[in-house]
């Protein structure tokens, strides 16, 4: 007596024979995944500002709809560079002269199989920043003032951004820069520095403030000590 056993859920299933008066017995089996047929890149669309940043990732799967495990390529019919080139998950940046309103795909390849994701370019956001100053307060020989730095997209704060800020001596920011500082805003769109000094004064702080998929912003605030 033959048996033909077929699935098409990739796993682990048990075979088991029953006979009357006989002991039954059971055939653990192992169901593994068909050859790749399909490739899903998600997400499946994306708009995009030039410039700005996208995280994609693709999952294989056989002719049944199984998982596959797979190591694709990625490439893209929009100009631009992936970080990684390779692997299930990567991060497209559109080049920042790419046209806005342009659309193309970001594939995913293994082999002969491939899975599409379609991109469209868009303008970047615009970004506002602010430069407010704290009260100086002289400890010792020094002024100590905070000065916080904020940036905005139509109110809503912008995490993650990169800040830079230099202070300049008088009441414009221009000239070399007296202190510089740089860090990143918090879930509230901002990040807070301490100016040090031992000269009363007034200065000029300006903040110049970068972030995917906005455009730089820039802002400045005279305050004295």
């Amino acid at each position: 007596m033959f048996l033909y056993y077929y699935d098409t859920t990739a796993g682990t299933a048990t075979i088991t024979a029953t006979a009357t008066g006989w002991t039954s017995a059971s055939l653990p089996v192992t169901v593994a995944p068909g050859a790749l047929s399909t490739i899903v890149v998600s997400p499946a669309s994306a708009t995009i500002p030039a410039g700005g940043s996208q995280k994609f990732s693709a999952a294989g799967f056989d002719a049944y709809g199984n998982p596959v495990t797979i190591d694709p390529s990625w490439t893209s019919s929009l100009t631009g560079t992936f970080t990684p080139n390779t692997g299930p998950t990567t991060t497209f940046t559109v080049t920042s002269g790419a046209s806005s309103g342009s659309s193309g795909l970001v594939t995913a390849t293994v082999g002969t199989v491939s899975g599409h994701a379609a991109v469209t370019v868009s303008s970047l956001k615009s970004m506002s920043v602010t430069v407010s100053a704290g009260v100086a307060v002289k400890k010792g020989p020094y002024y100590h003032v905070p000065l916080t730095v904020r940036a905005t997209s139509t109110t809503a704060p912008i995490a993650g951004a990169a800040v830079s800020l230099d202070v300049f001596s008088g009441t414009k920011c221009s000239g070399t820069a007296v202190a510089s500082g740089t860090g990143t805003t918090g879930t509230n769109g901002t990040v807070t520095f301490t100016f040090k000094t031992r000269t009363a004064g007034t200065w000029c702080a300006q903040a110049t403030v970068t972030a995917s998929n906005y455009s730089p912003g820039v802002g400045a605030k005279t305050f004295t000590t």
